[in-house]
C-alpha cells in the first residue's frame, strides 16, 4: 500500500496523473523482488570494484589500468571501462564523449590523449598526474561530506572539482551510495526535480551535485523511499520518466476537441514543417517601438474560425519548438559539445516550467530557451507572466524568436533580459473561460 498520497498531489501527480499508479506498479511485491535482486548483484559488483581501486590503488595506478581502452588488448578490467561498461546498472554514463575521462584512448588516432582541462599542452604523463590527483581528491571529499548536515560545505568543493559532471558523479555514486544518487546526466537531473516538484532558487543552487543533493533530500524524507537504497529510487524515475532517445518522436499533446477540430482542416495547411537548417541566427540586430492600431474582430468570424485559427498557432507554435532542438543539437554538434543529446523538450515534461527547451551553450553552461515562432514580418508575440517572471529571475534564459523570412527561410533572433527594455512589453488581460453551472436554485 503506498503510504502518504496526500503528498503526491504536489509532489508527482501534479504532472502526471498516473503518477500514483506508477508507483503502486513499482511498489508491487513481485517488481520490488525483481529490482532488489537485480540490485544485489550489482552491489556485489560494486564493492569489489571499491575494494582493488581504493585511493592507495589510484595514487600509483598506471595509465593502462585506468584507459577505458588500449590499443594492445583491449582490456575490460581498467577503471574508467569498469566504471562505465561493467558498473552500468548503477548509472549510465556510456553513449557520452570519450574524453570525460580527462586520459583516454582515441581510437581514430589509436593513441593515449588529454583533454588541455589537465594539460594545457596535452602532455599524458603531466595529464595523467593530474588526472589521479583530481580522483583522490574527489574520494576524500566524498568521504568527508555529511549530507545531513546542512551547514556541511564540503558540496561546494565536490562541486568546484574539476571532473566531468557524468564522470564525477559516478565516481561518488559508487563509491559512497548513500550519499550521492545515481543521476548523472545534467539534462535528468532538472528533468527529474521538475517532475517531483521540487522547488529552488536558481540564484543559489546553481551545481549539479547540489541540485542532486534535493533529489536525496527528496528520498529521504519521503515515506515510500526512505527504507529502500538511492538506487531503488532513481530506478524508478528511470522506469517510468526516462527521456525521449533521438530516434523516438515527441507527440504534440492536443485536446479531443482540438483532435476533432483538426481532422477537418487540409493537410496541406498543417504541413508548416521548420527546416533547422534553413534557419540564419541574426547577431547584429535592435528594436524600435511600432506604431499599432487595433483592429477589431470580424464579427462574421465563427467561433470554428477562432478555434482553428487558435489551432493553426499551436501547431506553428510546436514546429518551431521541434526546429530550435534540432538547429540547437546541430550546433553543439559543431563545437563538439558532449551534451549535445542532453538538449530537451522540457515543455512537454514541465508546462509550467517557464520555458520549452533546455540546451547548453559553448562553454557548456545551461541555457533556458522559450521560443516564440511567428509568420509576420514584424515582431509580436506573447508572453505569459510565468514566462515573463522567469526571464527576470533566471539569468540562463533566452528568447529565441523565429521570424518568417523569404520562401522557407526563418530568421532566428536571440534576446535575454536586457536586450528589450520595458517599454516593449505590453500589459495583456486574462481570458477566463467556464461554463456556469447552478447548484442550487435561486432564493
Amino acid at each position: 500500500m503506498i503510504k502518504d498520497v496526500e503528498k503526491y498531489k504536489t509532489h508527482g501527480m501534479q504532472y502526471d496523473s498516473n503518477f500514483i499508479e506508477n508507483l503502486k506498479k513499482y511498489f508491487n511485491s513481485k517488481n520490488i523482488e525483481e529490482v532488489l535482486e537485480r540490485q544485489e548483484s550489482q552491489e556485489k559488483a560494486r564493492k569489489e570494484f571499491v575494494k582493488k581501486f581504493n585511493i592507495n590503488y589510484i595514487k600509483n595506478i598506471t595509465i593502462e589500468d585506468y584507459v577505458s581502452k588500449v590499443s594492445k588488448n583491449d582490456r575490460r578490467d581498467t577503471f574508467c571501462y569498469t566504471l562505465e561498461q561493467r558498473l552500468d546498472g548503477l548509472g549510465e554514463i556510456k553513449g557520452t564523449p570519450v574524453n570525460k575521462f580527462g586520459v583516454y584512448y582515441s581510437a581514430k588516432r589509436k593513441k593515449e590523449e588529454c583533454t588541455k582541462k589537465y594539460s594545457k599542452t596535452g602532455n599524458i604523463e603531466e595529464g595523467f598526474n593530474n588526472i589521479k590527483q583530481t580522483i583522490c581528491n574527489l574520494i576524500e571529499l566524498g568521504e568527508k561530506y555529511n549530507p545531513n548536515d546542512e551547514n556541511d560545505k564540503t558540496i561546494i568543493e565536490i562541486e568546484k572539482n574539476k571532473i566531468a559532471p557524468l564522470f564525477k558523479g559516478k565516481i561518488l555514486a559508487v563509491y559512497y551510495p548513500e550519499k550521492f544518487v545515481n543521476v548523472f546526466a545534467p539534462v535528468d537531473i532538472d528533468r527529474f526535480l521538475q517532475i517531483l516538484n521540487i522547488k529552488y532558487d536558481s540564484k543559489e543552487i546553481k551545481g549539479w551535485e547540489i541540485k542532486k543533493k534535493l533529489l536525496l533530500d527528496f528520498k529521504q524524507k519521503d515515506a515510500n523511499f526512505s527504507k529502500y537504497s538511492n538506487l531503488f529510487f532513481t530506478a524508478f524515475l528511470y522506469t517510468y520518466y526516462r527521456r525521449k532517445e533521438e530516434n523516438e518522436e515527441e507527440t504534440p499533446i492536443y485536446s479531443d476537441k482540438e483532435r476533432k477540430i483538426l481532422k477537418k482542416i487540409p493537410k496541406e495547411a498543417l504541413k508548416l514543417a521548420i527546416d533547422y537548417r534553413n534557419i540564419k541566427e541574426i547577431s547584429d540586430w535592435s528594436a524600435k517601438q511600432k506604431n499599432t492600431v487595433a483592429k477589431t474582430r470580424n464579427n462574421k468570424s465563427t467561433q470554428k474560425d477562432i478555434e482553428k485559427s487558435e489551432i493553426n498557432r499551436k501547431i506553428i507554435g510546436d514546429e518551431g519548438e521541434e526546429a530550435i532542438v534540432k538547429y540547437e543539437k546541430e550546433k553543439l554538434k559543431k563545437w563538439k559539445s558532449p551534451y549535445e543529446k542532453d538538449v530537451q523538450k522540457i515543455s512537454q515534461i514541465n508546462p509550467s516550467a517557464g520555458y520549452d527547451i533546455v540546451s547548453y551553450n559553448k562553454d557548456g553552461n545551461e541555457i533556458h530557451i522559450e521560443v516564440k515562432t511567428s509568420l509576420k514580418p514584424y515582431m509580436e508575440f506573447y508572453i505569459t507572466s510565468n514566462e515573463y517572471q522567469k526571464m527576470q529571475e533566471d539569468p540562463a534564459y533566452r528568447i529565441y524568436y523565429l521570424s518568417k523570412a523569404k520562401s522557407d527561410k526563418f530568421n532566428l533572433y536571440i534576446f535575454e533580459k536586457g536586450k528589450l527594455d520595458e517599454k516593449f512589453f505590453e500589459p495583456s488581460t486574462y481570458r477566463v473561460r467556464a461554463e456556469i453551472v447552478n447548484n442550487h436554485e435561486q432564493i
